[in-house]
């Protein structure tokens, strides 16, 4: 049996009526319900056929939805038993697989479909799926055939997610979703007839009334910190306006106090006054000598330091 690299980057057989691929999942189901809706019930051979492609669209790799090819009156014409089989890959997990012995034997290839479809299910669950819980859920025996499955479903697109080996935890971050299972519904009101066939939403309403109040919670810690930074801003606001007031009010106070000459002020470019000893040793005695002891005590002698007075400043030169 030879097999083609498809344009989805997936391995086919050549007898398979699949075509895969990324939004390849979409062509490969508008492929399998143009060819369902192609057969008639009353062809001699329709049985044989329709169970191939089924069998077919079952063993895609990147055909994850069947609620279309379940809706067709071809399908509906088809044995129970495909019936079933299909209905277990759209709506059911490897655990109803391995509960019911009458869905009859899966190839390989449909077996880590249906694993990966309830890897799924799981997903929309939880975001935090143990080890234990996936590997009992799956039906496998060790964590590499886990990761097998996991790093498959990842290429494939069908899930994101990440393997926590420390914690022995899948962390999912995205996940596609699945087939609503149809409830039996007696309501006259849906659908317009009794008895007839509904989705079960219920599911989807609790997910979305769980994330209706995760986002007012959100939204109620944004306003709360959004007015806590409003009201620290106005406080700054409020002390820096005082600060730039009394700034003010002092260098006011300050010139009118030089203005009535009760306070002297020397001109900024000037140095402050420096004793010509603490001046040589600040500039570390380049040009004076070494002080004595005395000189240090009573300042420097004025007969060993020629000094020039300008204005009330010392320079020894």
């Amino acid at each position: 049996m030879s097999s083609n690299i498809s344009s989805c980057g997936t391995v086919n057989n050549n007898n398979s009526l699949g075509d895969s691929g990324g939004s390849c999942g979409d062509l490969s189901l508008s492929h399998f319900v143009v060819a369902v809706s192609r057969l008639s019930p009353s062809d001699p051979d329709f049985q044989a056929v329709i169970a191939k492609v089924v069998e077919d669209a079952l063993d895609d790799p990147n055909l994850f939805v069947f609620s279309e090819l379940l809706a067709l009156p071809q399908i509906k014409s088809a044995p129970l038993v495909l019936q079933e089989k299909l209905k277990l890959f759209a709506f059911k997990t490897f655990k109803d697989y391995k509960a019911d012995d009458t869905y009859g034997a899966l190839t390989q290839n449909q077996m880590t479909k249906l694993r990966q479809l309830t890897l799924i299910s799981l997903a929309e669950k939880r975001r935090v799926i143990p080890y234990a819980e996936l590997l009992q859920a799956l039906g496998l025996s060790d964590t590499r055939q886990l990761a097998d499955i996991v790093m498959t479903s990842i290429y494939q697109g069908i899930i994101a997610a990440k393997m926590d080996q420390a914690a022995a935890n899948l962390e999912v971050h995205y996940a596609i979703g699945r087939d609503l299972a149809p409830t039996a519904s007696t309501s006259s009101d849906v659908e317009g007839t009794s008895g007839s066939s509904i989705l079960d939403l219920s599911a989807i309403r609790a997910t979305l009334s769980q994330w209706v109040d995760a986002s007012d919670k959100l939204l109620a810690t944004i306003d709360e910190r959004t007015n806590m930074i409003q009201s620290t801003a106005s406080q700054v606001l409020i002390r820096t306006e005082c600060f730039q007031s009394q700034l003010k009010t002092a260098h006011e106070f300050v010139r009118q106090e030089i203005d009535a000459g009760i306070l002297q002020c020397d001109e900024p470019s000037r140095p402050q006054q420096v004793h010509p000893s603490l001046e040589g040793f600040f500039m570390g005695g380049r040009g004076f000598g070494q002080l004595s002891p005395s000189e240090m005590h009573r300042g420097p002698n004025p007969k060993r330091y020629k000094s020039t007075r300008r204005g009330n400043h010392y320079y020894p030169w």
